[in-house]
């Protein structure tokens, strides 16, 4: 829409924040359309500016606003997975460079390091017992994984655009290439990343998002997605792989912020929802 149109030029004109919320809307249904086989996808709209009380569709320089004065950094961490997917090439263009400048603004990075594993010990008590193939919340799986690509994007992006990259495994890549992740660490990280995947794969093709191994069937698949056939070699593995990113979590965040709060005895945990 021009920078100067106040509505639609439609036989029934809308102002524009109404016309593009209930586009917005319409695209949404369409995304999550009912099939024979479920939902066709699920569009999770928290993660918005302003969480569920936010606006559905948002001006780019609304956008950048509310990311350069209001944003948590747990928000950030999220745009580091941002990029635009549809719609006219140019302003696809425009939100990319918008994305990036906002990842590459320069932070505090010791505050940055802090916010990073009080969102993640945050996360780990609203999920205190994860059964053994939750891919995502068990400690070494996927969100700890991705807690450390996103927290070294937002630390080296300021000094260093390279190393950002919306997929998980590019940005553990593009680190690497720019020396500032060791090759034979970016490796172990990015085959702790293939091997969770692999196993919420499987999960969510069979059962949707729970987890657990559910029926013999997908006992048996989830077992062999781990490389065995072999249920006690398959625990073995999960807990191998498990420790092994834990290992590396707290080597490239959790130590290094804990002795951070040891040096500020006055740092206070944001309170921010978790999303």
């Amino acid at each position: 829409m021009p920078e100067d149109a106040d509505a639609s030029d439609g036989a029934k004109p809308l102002a524009y924040t109404t016309y593009y919320a209930r586009l917005g809307q319409r695209l949404i249904n369409a995304l999550q359309a009912p099939t024979g086989e479920g939902n066709l996808y699920e569009v999770d709209m928290r993660l918005r500016p302003s969480g569920n009380a936010g606006p559905i569709a948002s001006s780019l320089d609304g956008f950048l606003k509310y990311h350069e004065d209001q944003a948590w950094t747990w928000e950030r961490m999220a745009l580091t997975r941002a990029r635009a997917v549809a719609g006219d090439t140019g302003f696809g263009r425009e939100v990319d460079a918008a994305v990036k400048r906002i990842l590459t603004k320069p932070r505090d990075p010791e505050q940055l390091l802090l916010d990073v594993d009080d969102m993640r010990i945050r996360i780990e008590k609203a999920h205190p017992k994860p059964v053994a193939w939750d891919a995502k919340h068990r400690r070494g799986g996927l969100v700890d994984l991705e807690f450390v690509a996103q927290y070294l994007q937002l630390r080296v992006g300021p000094e260093d655009a390279s190393v950002l990259a919306p997929p998980t495994a590019a940005a553990f890549r593009k680190l690497v290439a720019a020396h500032r992740l060791d090759p034979e660490v970016g490796a172990e990280l990015i085959d702790g990343l293939h091997f969770w995947h692999q196993i919420q794969g499987v999960q969510r093709v069979a059962m949707g998002k729970e987890s657990g191994a559910g029926a013999d069937l997908l006992a048996r698949t989830l077992v062999r997605a781990t490389g065995t056939k072999d249920p006690e070699k398959a625990q073995r593995r999960l807990n191998e792989m498990a420790a092994r990113g834990l290992a590396l979590y707290e080597r490239l965040v959790a130590r290094p912020a804990a002795a951070l709060r040891l040096a500020r005895p006055d740092h206070q945990p944001t309170e921010t929802k978790i999303p």
